[in-house]
């Protein structure tokens, strides 16, 4: 599975994580809002795909909870584990 991002949808989520580190958050308050984007871009593109929660915890040695739980943001995606899985 592809999560590829084109040039411009790369620039603009750029510019928002600059944003984003330019206020006054936290830099936990931050990071969600990083992992809220990311979980964001899995999940539609799981649904473009038109692929269950189950099957793509199957495929990559998840529970459908834990791609849930990525999906909503409410557990980060680790790079390292991303790197893997790509």
């Amino acid at each position: 599975m592809s999560l590829t991002i084109t040039a411009t949808e790369s620039i603009r989520n750029r510019s928002r994580i600059q944003e984003t580190q330019e206020t006054s958050e936290t830099p936990t308050t931050s990071l969600n809002s990083v992992n809220k984007h990311v979980g964001s871009r899995a999940r539609t593109r799981r649904i473009i795909l038109g692929m269950r929660q189950e099957k793509l915890g199957e495929a990559l040695g998840l529970t459908f909870q834990q791609v849930q739980n990525y999906g909503s943001g409410t557990n980060g995606v680790g790079a390292s584990h991303m790197v893997g899985r790509s």
